[in-house]
């Protein structure tokens, strides 16, 4: 099979991204772009260009509606949380092209996919907010190992060395239930009801929980954004959020760091 590249990844991508769009906009049903995504939006007006996935956010109440009535076909495939190791959602292209990851996320087969994070209400200060995501940070790395271990594919291309890490976290972490795991996750993300709180976050996916303690005001209005060719939705207050998870995000960061996010995981190839 052939590697796609970096820029087939990105049109792949978007395709996938406008589908979710015009599924949305016809539901009604609130998103907006997000994280990596959305610095492109603003800085480049696109993908950034080393960046290869999508990301979005929806309000929970907004993410179940999504999950409940989104419908796959032929071309476009809902992996929801319920069908997969994760606690949010990816749409993902099935009739183009199929993934190989060492980090497995779902047991079914996906092509290139956009992330679909659920936003959470979370605790008004931010001392309590830190206390209760705190236990996230063991959830996060005992799933990870989980996934590598458990529930990787062994063969001889992993490597001897892969095989034997994949071995040695199977028998380290088989006394964990998973599915008890998750429930802890989402028991701690669904603590504070989005409607009514102040303060909202995104705690589906734990890269940096600390950084998910956002004002609620700034995800009230929407407005439109371009993003390479077309146009897709944003919150008005993207300025905030942005800020909030990165600090000054319109400086490029150092060449060294301009790699994709995903680039050691995840391989995407054409279908034969």
């Amino acid at each position: 099979m052939k590697e796609l590249q970096l820029r087939e990844i990105q049109q792949m991508g978007l395709k996938v991204l406008k589908h979710v769009h015009s599924f949305c906009d016809e539901h009604s049903i609130k998103y907006s772009l997000a994280y990596g995504t959305l610095i492109g939006a603003v800085r480049h007006r696109g993908f950034i260009p080393w960046d290869d996935d999508i990301d979005i956010v929806m309000p929970r109440p907004e993410f179940d509606r999504f999950c409940q009535t989104f419908t796959s076909n032929d071309e476009y495939k809902l992996i929801a949380p319920k069908d997969s190791y994760l606690q949010f959602a990816r749409v993902c292209d099935i009739k183009h092209t199929i993934a190989k990851t060492t980090l497995p996320w779902s047991n079914q087969t996906t092509g290139v996919w956009i992330d679909i994070f659920p936003l959470d209400g979370v605790a008004e200060s931010k001392e309590d907010f830190l206390k209760e995501i705190e236990p996230l940070y063991n959830i996060a790395k005992i799933k990870r190992r989980i996934r590598r271990g458990r529930f990787q594919k062994l063969s001889l291309s992993l490597g001897f060395k892969e095989i034997f890490n994949c071995l040695s976290k199977r028998f380290n972490y088989r006394r964990y239930d998973f599915d008890e795991i998750n429930l802890q996750h989402e028991k701690i993300m669904k603590k504070h009801p989005f409607d009514g709180s102040t303060y909202i976050g995104q705690l589906s996916c734990l890269d940096d929980p600390a950084s998910e303690h956002h004002l609620a005001s700034d995800f009230s209005t929407y407005t439109k954004l371009t993003f390479e060719d077309s146009e897709f939705m944003s919150i008005a207050g993207y300025d905030n959020f942005l800020t909030n998870c990165y600090g000054d995000y319109m400086q490029l960061p150092p060449e060294d760091k301009r790699v994709p996010n995903g680039e050691s995981k995840i391989k995407f190839y054409w279908k034969e």
